[in-house]
């Protein structure tokens, strides 16, 4: 993405409800937001490098709850 300011490190794929991907990208601390398409919808800045990623509650789409866990840079 033009916005990365390193080479993305892809740790954690998650399916989301509505056909949407969450990764998290390790190289570049955040979160990303695709469409299965690979259409780029958002980006979440993390203050440390998101590593695991956990749906907690996937049954509506409009109220999907996801858990972040994070290493320290």
């Amino acid at each position: 993405m033009k916005t990365d300011l390193h080479q993305p490190d892809i740790f954690e794929v998650k399916v989301l409800p509505g056909g949407r991907l969450m990764l998290t990208d390790f190289g570049n601390s955040c979160i990303k937001l695709f469409t299965t398409e690979g259409e780029h919808l958002n980006k979440l800045q993390c203050r440390n490098r998101p590593y695991y990623l956990a749906v907690l509650d996937s049954s509506d789409a409009s109220k999907c709850i996801t858990a972040v866990v994070t290493l320290p840079k």
